[in-house]
């Protein structure tokens, strides 16, 4: 038997970035919902806006007016909270997924979480077994708490629904706290119990496996929305919180490579803020496309593990994941086009295409030779997205292993923030981006030709060790000190040829050369940037062949070897430290260093996006970095006191014992500073982020700095963020 809301909307006050697109949107999944539980007829008013971005301190202040007031009125206070236990008579709300554990979020207090734009089933629990053998009509009231506002005149947000058993489906509308009473009543309409309580809508978080078929299509579908719709079309459709996937493919190319000196958002303090900000930016137009739809995470440490169990490489995450298909981010073919998923065929970005988004901005950076936004150093001509599943220049990248359970286990146990935010890149997803971006192209010939020109050198062994850190950078390279008579290492060495120590510390760090030659001023002699040129033009019919970044002065004019190149200058932008430097002089010979450095310079290399500065273009780069926020968000609810075990004999996440924040950037020459490394330099400016985390900020993210982002979200307080995480588990983890 079916009932009607007796009276109308759910209340949603003003004050939000709303259309009237956007609007019917949301409405549209209220009624769609409705439909679903069963109740005829809901009149859904304007939604415009979240009601609840309260200061840190509403939850105890409302609550206690809310008691006041309803006590005044003899109702009784609201029920559910912290002191709530399980004798007591109490709430149940369960979706799809069942009951939401949010036992480590302070501020829950004890209450509910339900979902946005999903049906919830409500039910009381721990009912008295006479309360249900006379309970005759169970009236359920539902209103959205909002700050300072009196009880009295929330009746134009109520919602009723009078059920003959103790069970009530509802669709909870935008992000707050919702007030929730139940009145159960005998045949003679006699009150037997009269229940309230609070309960709080969140976006959930979960991880891409668990997903059901229907919320998968859900994120699939208006994800993909980005990349089919522009910038101008999109924002008339689905309002001005829409950011077309163009736009931060420019914003991240600017940020990346506009500056040689300076990479605004990697290789330092600012890459946790930044990518956590562009993250939340990307959720934020996804739900202007679909308001019930939030960004999940892939935890690949899953997959990591795996592999690693099974002694396996890189290459296995193709065929180990679950993801590399035409559910989910798509499958490549044999040119390293995505060939299926609604993610297939995406085409690159073209500088002539989005002249009207610069605003200003120099370009001198932001494309190759054929005007493709891209790193400048990547002259590929391809118009499709490149996806090279775990391959540099031919080879496997096994020094880039994919994250497994002790990788981020070292970032749990960090417990300095500024030492957290230099690892994170790294450790926690580098290799994502090596094996799922790649290198390829005339490098792989190249490569072979020159192990067979020095196929007899290359095979010669050579005795190197500790065995275990030999591919660290720890390694030690022996003196005759450490040698018995016999030859024999007195320590624990491991015999290695040269070209599996070349293969391992030159070859697959192809892609780190080419960008270390292009900001050469911090590392070639001479000290000037810019020392790997490529063409100032080409039409999109030349081959690369004809359109080649070389290094300064490595070709003569008639694209022979010049053979007065200082090849020396540049010689140490090859290394990817001084270790291997040291190895490097100590096994190759001097002709052969020159022969390396000629071939690198001439090379032909390719890059999948993944790899570079339009790695936005591929769904996978918006797919590795929530991990990284939900890492962070464990450490931060463990620094207030949260008790959160990683994987089986592990220990717990650690917290913070210190959030100072270190400007650091790799790239830089000037002190190791650059903007957008700093705390107090501007995070994201110019796309608009989710709501709440902009309102904590006067001006919301036009002055929004790393350190205010860092704060706006902060798991531990009341109304930062709209969305929590699942849980933080990690079953597949175990102590070896």
């Amino acid at each position: 038997m079916a009932f009607t809301p007796e009276s109308s909307p759910l209340l949603v006050d003003g004050g939000s970035r709303s259309t009237p697109a956007a609007d019917e949107r949301s409405q549209d999944h209220v009624r769609r919902l409705v439909k679903m539980a069963g109740v005829a007829a809901l009149c859904v008013g304007a939604v415009v806006g979240v009601t609840s971005l309260l200061p840190t301190d509403h939850v105890n202040k409302t609550y206690a007016r809310l008691q006041a007031k309803m006590g005044a009125a003899g109702r009784g206070g609201p029920q559910g909270a912290t002191s709530m236990d399980s004798s007591y008579v109490h709430l149940t709300a369960k979706g799809v997924y069942g009951e939401v554990n949010a036992e480590h979020y302070p501020w829950v207090e004890g209450r509910k979480i339900v979902e946005p734009f999903k049906a919830s089933t409500l039910s009381l629990g721990n009912l008295d077994d006479s309360i249900i053998e006379q309970a005759a009509v169970f009236v359920w009231s539902i209103t959205e708490s909002v700050s300072e506002q009196d009880v009295a005149t929330q009746s134009e947000s109520l919602v009723t629904y009078k059920r003959p058993v103790n069970e009530a489906e509802h669709p909870f509308g935008t992000p707050g706290t919702y007030l929730v009473g139940v009145k159960v009543l005998d045949d003679s309409g006699n009150s037997l119990l009269d229940f309230k309580t609070e309960v709080l809508c969140r976006y959930v978080k979960r991880e891409l496996r668990t997903l059901t078929v229907e919320d998968r299509e859900a994120f699939t579908s208006a994800a993909a929305v980005l990349w089919k719709v522009n910038q101008t079309e999109g924002q008339r459709k689905y309002g001005d919180s829409f950011t077309s996937i163009d736009e931060f493919v420019l914003e991240h190319a600017f940020s990346s490579t506009g500056d040689v000196n300076c990479d605004h958002w990697h290789e330092g303090t600012g890459f946790m803020a930044h990518h956590f900000a562009l993250t939340v930016a990307f959720e934020e137009s996804v739900r202007a496309v679909d308001p019930a739809v939030t960004i999940p995470y892939w935890d690949f440490t899953i997959e990591g593990e795996e592999i690693t169990q099974a002694g396996g490489g890189p290459s296995m995450l193709a065929t180990t994941s679950p993801f590399f298909n035409k559910d989910w981010f798509g499958s490549v073919d044999e040119d390293y086009h995505i060939q299926d998923s609604k993610f297939a065929h995406t085409k690159v970005v073209m500088l002539t295409d989005v002249k009207k988004m610069i605003n200003g901005r120099t370009t001198k950076h932001l494309t190759n030779s054929y005007g493709i936004v891209t790193a400048p150093w990547n002259n590929n001509n391809d118009m499709e997205v490149a996806r090279v599943m775990a391959g540099v220049c031919g080879q496997e990248p096994t020094n880039k292993q994919i994250p497994d359970c002790a990788a981020h286990h070292t970032l749990i146990n960090e417990t300095d923030l500024d030492k957290f935010m230099l690892l994170l890149p790294g450790v926690g997803h580098g290799p994502m981006h090596v094996n799922t971006g790649g290198v390829f192209g005339q490098c792989e010939e190249q490569f072979e030709d020159f192990y067979t020109t020095y196929h007899d050198y290359m095979a010669q062994n050579v005795t190197i060790g500790p065995s275990e850190t030999v591919m660290d950078d720890d390694f030690e390279i022996p003196d005759y000190s450490t040698i018995d008579d016999d030859r024999t290492p007195i320590v624990d060495y491991t015999v290695y040829t040269k070209k599996e120590l070349f293969r391992e510390k030159m070859h697959l760090e192809f892609f780190h050369m080419y960008r270390m030659l292009w900001r050469s001023q911090t590392c070639a002699r001479d000290g000037q940037a810019l020392n790997l040129e490529c063409p100032e033009s080409c039409d999109l019919e030349t081959d690369q062949s004809d359109c080649l970044c070389t290094c300064t002065g490595a070709l003569d004019d008639s694209g022979d070897a010049a053979a007065d190149f200082d090849w020396e200058n540049i010689e140490p932008c090859l290394y990817a430290s001084n270790k291997t430097q040291e190895l490097m002089h100590t096994i190759l010979s001097k002709d052969m260093r020159e022969s390396m450095t000629r071939m690198v310079c001439t090379a032909g290399a390719k890059e999948g996006q993944q790899l570079e500065s339009a790695s936005p273009l591929d769904i996978v780069f918006w797919m590795i970095h929530p991990v990284l926020d939900r890492l962070a968000t464990a450490k931060r609810l463990a620094t207030g006191g949260a008790k959160i075990k990683f994987g089986e004999g592990m220990g717990h996440v650690a917290g913070f014992a210190t959030e100072d924040w270190t400007e650091y950037s790799y790239y830089s020459t000037d002190d190791l500073k650059c903007p957008g490394h700093g705390r107090n330099d501007l995070v994201l400016s110019g796309i608009p982020m989710l709501e709440w985390i902009e309102r904590s900020v006067p001006g919301g993210n036009a002055n929004m700095t790393n350190w205010d982002f860092y704060a706006a979200t902060d798991p531990l307080q009341f109304a930062t963020v709209d969305y929590i995480y699942d849980g933080f588990t990690w079953d597949h983890c175990s102590a070896r």
